[in-house]
């Protein structure tokens, strides 16, 4: 079975992986409130992309949305090109370096790990550890990529988490498309995934580390 975009989203989250808030939206006005940060001195609009999600067609997007009049445009055009979908909303998330993360399950139970750019990629087999992760990435960057030795470390804390989700969650299959790099932060923008039963993940952070997800901050002496 296709596991729903949002509860996809929301396993990797609740696994420990950084996700770009997200959430269904079924009217402009549900959007616009979706994109308005409201705290006790402070009320901003917040850009935001706008996305039909199909399982059986393309979807289209709307990206980049800072006001109020764009959302509302954006909404009714995804409506009209394609009527009963869900529309979801996500917050923009500032450009970085965009990488493809893949997950199989081959026909004798066998995992395997794939990390992509866009003309190459690199593969490991599960159980993913400290050291296949690194010559995982090395791989990668092999090609071509000379991230810096915070990013390279930040990837690799994040693809263990990934493996340990692919582990765990009971999931045959996953595609993380983006997952987007900063030098220290990370931000998975779109997932899809299949599994033969509905997910159940555990939380595996405390609630007071919802800041911390997705950031790496290296020990010790820099």
């Amino acid at each position: 079975m296709t596991v729903d975009k949002v509860e996809g989203l929301r396993a990797l989250e609740r696994a420990g992986i950084h996700v770009a808030r997200c959430s269904y939206v079924d009217s402009a006005e549900n959007a616009i409130a979706f994109a308005t940060r409201r705290t006790a001195d402070d009320e901003r609009f917040i850009a935001i992309s706008l996305r039909a999600v199909s399982a059986s067609q393309p979807e289209p997007e709307d990206g980049s949305l800072a006001s109020e009049t764009a959302v509302r445009r954006a909404f009714a055009r995804l409506v009209a090109q394609i009527p009963a979908t869900r529309i979801l909303a996500q917050i923009e998330v500032e450009r970085g370096t965009d990488v493809t993360v893949h997950g199989c399950t081959d026909e004798r139970g066998r995992k395997f790990i794939t990390l992509r750019g866009r003309t190459h990629g690199s593969e490991q087999p599960m159980p993913l550890d400290a050291e296949r992760t690194r010559r995982l990435v090395e791989s990668f960057m092999g090609f071509g990529h000379k991230p810096r030795k915070a990013t390279q470390t930040m990837l690799e804390h994040a693809l263990l988490d990934v493996a340990a989700f692919f582990e765990r969650s009971g999931i045959e299959r996953f595609t993380i498309d983006p997952m987007r790099l900063h030098e220290r932060s990370y931000s998975v923008l779109d997932a899809t995934m299949s599994a033969p039963r509905p997910l159940h993940v555990k939380p595996r952070l405390e609630p007071d580390a919802h800041d911390r997800k997705g950031h790496y901050t290296p020990s010790g002496r820099q």
